[in-house]
């Protein structure tokens, strides 16, 4: 599979997210071993039960970080 992120195709890639389709069955985002790990993001079997199906990261950015308020 190609991964979001880098594009590398990759046998070990896993499944990160997904997004639906109005016109179809929608489709499976993946993420290669090393994108998963530098990124640090969650399997789709990891994500929370309410999941909108986006890829999502173990670590949120505190909005005062982003320069919010």
């Amino acid at each position: 599979m190609s991964c979001l992120y880098c594009s590398k195709n990759s046998p070990d890639s896993v499944a990160v997210g997904f997004l639906a389709a109005a016109s179809g069955a929608g489709y499976t985002l993946y993420a290669c071993p090393e994108c998963l790990r530098s990124r640090q993001l969650l399997r789709l079997s990891e994500h929370p039960e309410e999941s909108d199906g986006m890829h999502r990261t173990r670590v949120r950015v505190p909005r005062s970080a982003e320069g919010g308020s």
